[in-house]
């Protein structure tokens, strides 16, 4: 396993290579360790404000992002702007599958009454499959809401953005990096028999 920083990020995101199943399904060479990212916010919050600029071109009421690390960034750049702030929380019955997009999120009630009609921006500190992205997405629509833009701090690769694209949507970000995933029956790391790594 090799480990490496991202270039503009470096301080904040160490990346592994191997082989990995992201919450997709899917499967990838990289893995971003973002646990610690939101550590210290302190650290985040120049990356926040440069994400807040591109936002605050969609005339936004509402910043959402996923649990945990959508959600971290989403409140920063909520309190930035002024904004209201909402988050979605995964099922957690659905971990560990091979099955594409199978975890659904949803908005908690507490949030949900305030959200219908109002124009939404979906956060997420990374998309790579826009798994969390696109579960918050369809969570926001289940309440009402309407989505104007998702952005994050990085891309990896293209499947994510365009995932979001299709569904009819910008994606705004500050820094893209390729990346391939692959379903689990065209990953070449599994025909050659690569063990998955936790």
């Amino acid at each position: 396993m090799v480990t490496f920083e991202v270039a503009g990020l470096a301080d904040l995101i160490r990346v592994r290579e191997g082989h990995f199943r992201f919450e997709s399904g899917h499967h990838g060479t990289l893995w971003l360790d973002l646990d610690s990212l939101f550590v210290r916010p302190s650290v985040v919050a120049p990356f926040a404000r440069q994400l807040a600029e591109q936002i605050s071109e969609y005339s936004v009421d509402v910043v959402c992002g996923p649990w945990s690390g959508g959600a971290f960034l989403a409140q920063m750049i909520a309190e930035q702007l002024d904004l209201a702030f909402a988050y979605s929380q995964p099922a957690e019955d659905h971990l560990g599958t091979d099955q594409l997009y199978a975890r659904p999120y949803s908005i908690p009630t507490a949030f949900g009454a305030h959200l219908a009609g109002k124009r939404v921006a979906v956060v997420d500190d990374v998309i790579n499959a826009a798994s969390a992205a696109t579960a918050t997405m369809a969570a926001l629509s289940a309440v009402k809401a309407r989505i104007v833009v998702v952005a994050s701090l990085m891309t990896l690769g293209q499947v994510g953005r365009q995932r979001i694209t299709e569904l009819g949507h910008v994606v705004e970000t500050l820094q893209s990096r390729d990346h391939t995933i692959w379903p689990s029956n065209e990953c070449p790391l599994c025909a050659s028999r690569v063990p998955l790594e936790s």
